[in-house]
């Protein structure tokens, strides 16, 4: 009969953290996917424009992604996890006064920018977090922490905005991002 070695446990208090952080950021990310178009569509600029505001976010996310392991090399991903969390909630607080397309397009290449980050580095992290014989386990778990969000907070968005209005998203959105550093 042999006795099973007894499993290394996978919530570990960093990794836990991680979760909040990252569930935060999905959340404030996907509260605005949706609003952030309609809100350029609503300042003049068209359903081009919408098109341009969500194009302009994922074009500087596959660009950001590529550059993060270079990055994370020079900076490591403490660090530069906190980085990315700014990038991605901080310019949501600007959209009130961002009332041209160019300024939307700004503020959603940097959201992008911080997007590519906290996807990059909470996918590596978690790797590196949990051990390996259960890594597997692990990134299941992230991607329902990571995935969640998109379900509820896509709806929940468009439905704020026509309740509270544009700012009022927006602080949210980025509240939720910001709120774990």
């Amino acid at each position: 009969m042999t006795v099973d070695a007894p499993r290394p446990p996978i919530l570990t208090r960093a990794l836990v953290l991680l979760f909040v952080a990252s569930f935060g950021a999905m959340t404030g990310f996907y509260l605005l996917l949706s609003v952030v178009p309609l809100y350029a569509e609503s300042v003049g600029a068209g359903g081009i424009g919408a098109g341009l505001v969500t194009g302009a976010l994922m074009a500087a996310t596959v660009a950001g992604e590529l550059a993060v392991p270079r990055l994370a090399a020079r900076f490591g991903y403490r660090g530069l996890l906190g980085a990315g969390l700014v990038l991605l909630g901080a310019p949501a607080l600007a959209l009130p006064a961002a009332a041209t397309l160019p300024a939307i397009l700004l503020v959603s290449v940097v959201r992008g920018l911080g997007f590519a980050v906290v996807v990059v580095v909470g996918g590596a992290l978690v790797a590196s977090l949990v051990p390996p014989q259960r890594r597997g386990e692990g990134l299941g778990l992230f991607g329902i922490v990571v995935g969640v969000p998109g379900v509820a907070s896509l709806p929940l968005g468009v439905w704020l905005v026509g309740e509270l209005g544009y700012p009022a998203v927006f602080v949210a959105g980025a509240l939720t991002v910001l709120a774990r550093l």
